[in-house]
């Protein structure tokens, strides 16, 4: 419910001795002008009228007569309107600049935070470069030449071989013209046009916003089921010249992957160098309980070898089955609330440890690096 109305407050008291009023019924009163002013939740809103009243000390406020207010007017005149009965309008502005102040700020830090960490990831990319080696994966945001901007989504190639300043990377051929025609004058057409370039169009899959989470997952994901059969070589100097050292850059270009795509222009975004098993809990499995969950791979194969408990008197037990291909799950029981170390391997190997948490609901579980 909003509470409104109206109430007033002194703004000028006089004495009826100031305007020659000396009857000793005068002698315990003074006179009030008052400034009236609408009100929500009793804050001040805007003012109203002013009006003289007579106080004669009892708490109560009289009208005051005519011919003495009409003195009271020649003598002290009204007064302009008081601050404090704009108050609530004036707390509204004041906060309203506070929020616009703080937005203002929080915008500026945010525009430095991300020019550091942009120069920062083009720092680390470069580098990255000169480090390249089998196996790991570049995503490249695009943009048409006449374009301004990159977009959101990222080209994906893999490294499939560095000799020196050559980097050979894989991607995705996809046929444009299927060579499976009747007559043999259809396949000749069919080959003569590959042997011009123009039955194949070579593309990599495309990651979904690059800045994602779980970009590594979706990078595996593609790794494991598709074959980067399609190759082209760049020198790691191209590849330099591919990376943003400044946020919003109007110079960077990017670079062209002629052999790759003629009409576009290529931004390096993301190394990623990725190995092992990546473990989320199954949050939809259905016999889930404070004594039972499961765990599914969104990385390579992995083997969940062992899990040790760090709480004592909490027992942990895996499934039967230890091994987790990618998008495949193993159970995992227990005794209790508490927190655990599981230990997995791969097929070279190497090892990785987890710490699982399942004292609050959800289980918590993060790989040690």
């Amino acid at each position: 419910m909003i509470i409104y109305g109206h109430n007033n407050f002194s703004r000028l008291t006089v004495n009826p001795t100031e305007i020659g009023l000396f009857d000793n019924s005068y002698a315990n009163i003074t006179f009030q002008l008052r400034q009236r002013y609408a009100h929500i939740f009793w804050i001040p809103i805007f003012p109203l009228a002013q009006i003289w009243i007579v106080n004669k000390g009892d708490g109560k406020l009289y009208e005051c007569p005519y011919e003495i207010k009409q003195v009271l007017n020649e003598r002290f005149g009204k007064k302009g309107p008081s601050v404090f009965a704009f108050s609530g309008l004036l707390l509204v502005a004041i906060i309203g600049l506070f929020y616009y102040i703080s937005d203002k700020v929080s915008s500026y830090q945010s525009q430095k935070n991300y020019e550091a960490r942009i120069e920062k990831e083009g720092h680390d990319a470069s580098i990255g470069i000169n480090d390249l080696h089998a196996n790991e994966f570049l995503i490249f945001s695009s943009k048409a030449k006449d374009e301004n901007y990159f977009g959101s989504e990222g080209t994906l190639m893999k490294v499939i071989d560095v000799n020196g300043d050559v980097v050979t990377l894989g991607s995705y051929t996809k046929r444009a013209t299927p060579i499976t025609s009747s007559g043999d004058d259809a396949k000749i057409e069919t080959v003569k046009a590959e042997e011009e370039g123009l039955a194949t169009t070579r593309t990599s899959p495309v990651i979904s916003y690059i800045s994602s989470d779980d970009v590594d997952q979706k990078i595996i994901k593609i790794d494991v089921e598709l074959r980067f059969e399609d190759t082209i070589k760049v020198s790691k100097s191209e590849l330099q010249k591919a990376i943003a050292l400044k946020a919003n850059d109007k110079e960077f270009k990017g670079v062209e992957l002629k052999d790759f795509s003629a009409n576009k222009n290529f931004k390096l975004e993301k190394i990623k160098d990725l190995k092992g098993p990546i473990l989320r809990e199954n949050t939809e499995a259905a016999g889930k309980s404070s004594n039972y969950f499961e765990i599914t791979n969104y990385g390579y194969a992995a083997n969940a070898d062992s899990i040790v408990s760090q709480t004592p008197a909490v027992q942990w037990q895996l499934s039967k089955m230890h091994y987790m291909g990618t998008e495949e799950t193993i159970a995992v029981k227990n005794t209790g609330k508490g927190k655990a170390i599981l230990y997995c391997s791969d097929s070279k190997k190497n090892v990785y440890k987890f710490n699982i948490d399942n004292e609050s609901y959800s289980v918590n579980i993060e790989r040690e690096e």
